[in-house]
Order: structure tokens, then sequence, then C-alpha cells
């Protein structure tokens, strides 16, 4: 047994390494590749490096400052918010979007957040608008910012939850894929 045990520990990084690179190479659905993180604990870590390569691959296209990707993939964490529409989906079933890329950015902000997310765009020379809604749409949000930048494929889309409840139920839909780790 002890043998054995030596065997793959000299040989755990190649493994690793073989690994890394079907993971990479291969475009998995969520679905695939969860399967395949349920592996090993350095297969899993793995597969988080690719969802979060994933999620920074959709926000650099309406974001194109590699500084503020990672820290749009931080504040997604810390005020919890999440990736909506096909942006999302983007990132679960990446083969649909190959030729197909999202046109914008959708992001389920907290109420209480959304001075936060407003400040970040702002201060990056978005031009800001906000919308309100009349009818209460089944998100429940109370209403929207358009974030758009010139010489960007599309607009980012800050939607701001009236409350906890409909935030629970993008949250469900969303959770997975979206908050970048």
């Amino acid at each position: 047994m002890g043998a054995s045990n030596s065997v793959y520990a000299a040989h755990e990084n190649e493994l690793t390494g073989i690994w890394h690179q079907y993971i990479q190479d291969e475009r998995y659905n969520l679905l695939d590749l969860q399967c395949l993180m349920a592996v090993s604990r350095d297969v899993r870590n793995l597969g988080r490096g690719v969802l979060n390569a994933r999620v920074g691959s959709v926000l650099g296209r309406f974001v194109p400052e590699n500084d503020d990707i990672g820290l749009i993939q931080h504040m997604l964490r810390e005020h919890r918010s999440y990736i909506g529409g096909s942006a999302a989906f983007s990132v679960v079933v990446p083969e649909f979007f190959e030729d197909l890329p999202p046109r914008n950015l959708n992001l389920f902000v907290p109420f209480d957040c959304c001075e936060a997310w407003r400040s970040f765009f702002a201060a990056r020379g978005y031009i800001l608008s906000k919308h309100r809604l009349d009818s209460t749409p089944i998100w429940a949000m109370d209403s929207f910012w358009v974030c758009i930048r010139p010489g960007l494929p599309g607009p980012v889309t800050l939607s701001v939850s009236v409350d906890t409840v409909a935030m629970s139920s993008a949250r469900i839909l969303v959770w997975p894929f979206s908050h970048g780790g």
C-alpha cells in the first residue's frame, strides 16, 4: 500500500498537468465539469480555475481593463451579486455561445449594494441612466441602471432587487457559476 502511494506521489504533478490540459482544452458544460471536479481535490481546484476563467472572459467583453475583471469578481462575492442572462449561460454551456457571444452583461444586485456598483462603473467612464419599473416583474426588481461605455459590444445592466427574496430567486438560478469563485 505504501509503495503505491509513493508511486502516485512521484507522478502527482504529471497527473495534475494531464487533468489541467484536458479540462482547459475541452469546453465542458457545467454538469460535466462538476462531475469531473468530483474526481479529486486537485481536479476540483482545476475546475474552479476553469469557471473563474470563463467568468473572467465574459466580464472582459464588457470591462476591458484586466484589473477591473478581478475587482468585479471580488465585488460579486462581496456584494452578494450575480451574473444573469446570456452571459451566465455562456459560462454554463460555452459551446452554445461560441458563435454568438453575449451582447450585454446583466448583474443582479441587492438594493443596499447598488451604490457601490453604480460608483464602480461611473468611475470608469460608463454613462449611467436609471430606469424605474412600473410593474413588478418576476424578479421583483425595483429599478435598473444601464451602464454604457463607447467601444464595447453592449451595455452592462444593473438590476436592483427590491428585497432579499428576489435575490434568493436569482441566486437559486445562477449561484453555481456566476460568483467568480
